[in-house]
């Protein structure tokens, strides 16, 4: 296992936290992080069995903790390479700043997303996932090191639920056709929707501050024994 205090010094995706984040990553890290050795069982992690949601870089945490609030009935799983933002949602999810969680319903992966969907996530486990503003690696040059395209998806597919959905925000326009394209050919049906609960998430305010127009999605597996 990798150590906490080494994961939050040395770590190339570190960044610079409030005392209090660095105390919620150093006690309620060990209880919250998943392992990257082995496959997910959701009812071994969670004590029961429950729709499953994932979130795909959850940055400062605050969407995925209203989720979670919000649906104590689900689970939540989120991944995020970047250790300073898993240290802002720990100190969402601590109870009164102590080593304790006030919100049980949350665990995280810390490490690249395609890895972890790949290697720990079982297919046909999830029953919704969430990728709320993707970087979009404006130049060109550097459009290989976006997240989503068709290989990305056709495995998002395949850790879905029959009937199971993704649900896409971007405000970048490039970035939304490569991201439809990708989905429709890997087999969803895409089904654009308007998600307000995404209103008061950093980027979002963000690109409404800018006038950047946003596009969002809802892709979903559809079960192919079902009649039309």
């Amino acid at each position: 296992m990798i150590d906490v205090k080494e994961t939050q010094t040395k770590g190339r995706k570190f960044g610079r936290m409030s005392r209090r984040e660095h105390d919620s990553l150093i006690t309620l890290l060990p209880i919250v992080r998943l392992s990257t050795e082995s496959v997910l069982d959701k009812a071994d992690v969670f004590g029961r069995e429950a729709p499953l949601y994932l979130e795909i870089g959850f940055g400062t945490g605050t969407f995925l903790c209203e989720k979670a609030v919000a649906a104590p009935q689900f689970d939540f799983i989120g991944i995020e390479i970047y250790v300073t933002g898993i240290a802002k949602l720990l100190t969402l999810i601590s109870k009164d700043n102590t080593a304790a969680l006030s919100i049980t319903n949350v665990r995280v992966f810390n490490k690249d997303a395609r890895s972890v969907l790949i290697n720990n996530i079982p297919p046909d486990s999830l029953d919704g996932a969430y990728i709320l503003f993707p970087d979009p690696w404006p130049k060109k040059r550097h459009h290989k090191r976006r997240l989503i395209n068709h290989e990305f998806a056709g495995i998002l597919l395949s850790r879905l639920k029959a009937e199971g959905s993704v649900f896409i925000a971007t405000d970048s326009q490039n970035y939304a056709g490569e991201i439809e394209s990708s989905f429709m050919s890997a087999g969803f049906v895409a089904d654009k929707q308007e998600l307000s609960d995404i209103d008061n998430t950093t980027y979002a305010l963000k690109a409404a501050k800018e006038n950047r127009q946003l596009r969002m999605y809802r892709f979903i597996k559809r079960n192919v024994g079902l009649s039309e």
